[in-house]
């Protein structure tokens, strides 16, 4: 895990969001890479290493569940993987844990709140 400069993976199919997430993490001095799909996330995880993933639920092409199955799947363990979304419901919010997140946060989120709390899955 790259301590310096962690690199975070944002997958967000609304490019508001994405540009909203990116820039409240490279003022933290993270290296952010975009994904606007799970397909797009699987890519860009099988030619770059990160720390932590970023995802929405609700995407086109490959869905954040069926790209978390994915990435627990092709085990990139070290990974922390940090569920943003819209979805609140506590049969979600549960099958999320169940599938092995690390976090789950919904929109609105509070932007410091968000921020501590990738910082500490980082530590």
């Amino acid at each position: 895990m790259s301590t310096n400069n962690p690199k975070i993976l944002v997958v967000e199919d609304n490019e508001i969001a994405s540009l909203q997430i990116r820039k409240i993490f490279e003022k933290q001095g993270y290296q952010v890479d975009v994904a606007m799909n799970g397909m797009e996330a699987m890519e860009k995880l099988m030619g770059d290493a990160y720390d932590i993933m970023l995802t929405d639920l609700a995407m086109p092409v490959v869905n954040g569940q069926q790209l978390i199955e994915a990435v627990k799947r092709n085990e990139y363990d070290k990974m922390k993987i940090f569920v943003v979304t819209a979805y609140s419901g506590e049969q979600t919010v549960k099958e999320m844990f169940n599938l092995g997140v690390d976090d789950y946060i919904t929109k609105p989120y509070n932007t410091k709140d968000l921020l501590q709390r990738v910082q500490k899955l980082l530590m």
